[in-house]
């Protein structure tokens, strides 16, 4: 229970309201794509996520709520019923995302 709880406090991002969550993911991809750029000054290949010409942000936020936050907060949820609040606004906000990727807009 402890593992689930730290877990879903590291990317409580994904629930928040709509305005925060997308300019926290932005942030976040801000940093991955400096750490990309470094890796590829130095000769390196940096992951798709790392890659600013490769990656497209609602695409990754969507496989990473599908795959990771969304069965975390699922289960939270069906847990702690009082928190199923969450799981509900990171599926609105997945759906948020999806409309993005529908429109091919990166973020903005």
């Amino acid at each position: 229970m402890c593992s689930l709880l730290m877990t879903s406090c590291d990317i409580s991002n994904t629930c928040k309201e709509w305005d925060t969550a997308k300019s926290i993911a932005e942030m976040i991809y801000r940093e991955f794509f400096t750490q990309g750029d470094l890796e590829k000054a130095l000769g390196g290949t940096p992951s798709e996520m790392m890659d600013h010409d490769k990656a497209f942000i609602p695409t990754q936020q969507i496989g990473f709520m599908d795959s990771i936050a969304g069965p975390v907060f699922k289960v939270l949820g069906q847990l702690l019923p009082s928190a199923s609040a969450a799981y509900t606004a990171l599926t609105d906000n997945q759906q948020r995302w999806e409309q993005l990727r529908k429109e091919g807009r990166r973020t903005h």
